[in-house]
């Protein structure tokens, strides 16, 4: 789980959309909040794009899942790893077409992680 929310990270970060070392994640997705929204988000990224607007949503579901997996008291189930799962899938095809919509190469988008 903790490895699909750094894979979130990495892909926000390619974006424009870095996380603070000492940013919490619900900082941080505060910020993608922001960004999603045309506001000024947070993060020290150099370059900063607008987030795409589906990226919102299946970020939070995943953030959610991440911070019961870290901090919660049971373990992970099976169910909730693959909403998570479906979730940087989401988020990584929000970031494609909006890319695409703008006639730039999405950053990784050969990637897989």
């Amino acid at each position: 789980m903790i490895l699909t929310y750094l894979s979130l990270c990495r892909l926000l970060r390619r974006h424009g959309h870095q996380r603070a070392e000492a940013q919490t994640p619900l900082e941080y997705l505060t910020g993608i909040q922001q960004a999603t929204a045309g506001g000024q988000g947070r993060g020290s990224g150099a370059r900063r794009e607008e987030a795409a607007p589906d990226v919102y949503a299946p970020a939070a579901a995943l953030t959610r899942v991440f911070l019961d997996a870290r901090y919660g008291q049971g373990p992970v189930t099976e169910e909730a790893a693959q909403a998570a799962r479906l979730s940087l899938a989401a988020v990584r095809g929000a970031l494609r077409s909006a890319a695409k919509g703008n006639g730039r190469t999405p950053a990784g988008a050969g990637s897989r992680q």
